[in-house]
């Protein structure tokens, strides 16, 4: 894995999972960040990843993680866009006709779910980010107040209790 070929840390690595279950021991990682990962997934998906992260976050460890939380929906355009991004009928087409595998798709995690999921881990900051803007290209920038339209990015930061 490339990831761990430009690793230059050596308490840092990099551990690819193709099962909800992390192959982590309990309670073994001081430090979790994902980004741009969780909104890609199918909300059970997204939620079994959250419980999985507090599962293998050690005392004390902090899980960073960013999700796109809704979507604004104030005028007709954007609903339109929302209602193209549920229903993936272009992504449809394309994999019935052997086309591609499909486009990737987005998924909301409202904070309630966001909550449950986390079970007794500590939120210690929520922020509003510009992950799903069209000029976001790997720049992350907080914002002071959630866009008027289109997806709502939040950034979380966690702490499990020691």
């Amino acid at each position: 894995m490339q990831a761990n070929a430009l690793n230059h840390y050596v308490h840092c690595r990099y551990v690819v999972s193709t099962t909800p279950q992390l192959p982590l021991a309990d309670e073994s990682c001081s430090l979790i960040y994902s980004n741009l990962v969780l909104q890609h997934m199918a909300r059970r998906f997204a939620v079994s990843y959250l419980r999985e992260f507090t599962r293998v976050l050690a005392p004390g460890g902090l899980l960073v993680f960013g999700v796109q939380d809704s979507f604004a929906t104030p005028d007709l355009a954007s609903s339109l866009t929302r209602f193209r991004h549920i229903v993936h009928l272009r992504s449809r087409v394309r994999t019935w006709f052997r086309r591609s595998g499909g486009d990737m798709q987005m998924h909301c995690l409202p904070e309630r779910v966001v909550r449950q999921a986390l079970g007794t881990a500590i939120i210690v900051d929520i922020r509003y980010t510009n992950t799903a803007a069209k000029d976001f290209n790997g720049k992350l920038v907080y914002l002071q107040q959630p866009p008027r339209s289109g997806y709502v990015g939040r950034q979380y930061c966690v702490r499990k209790p020691v």
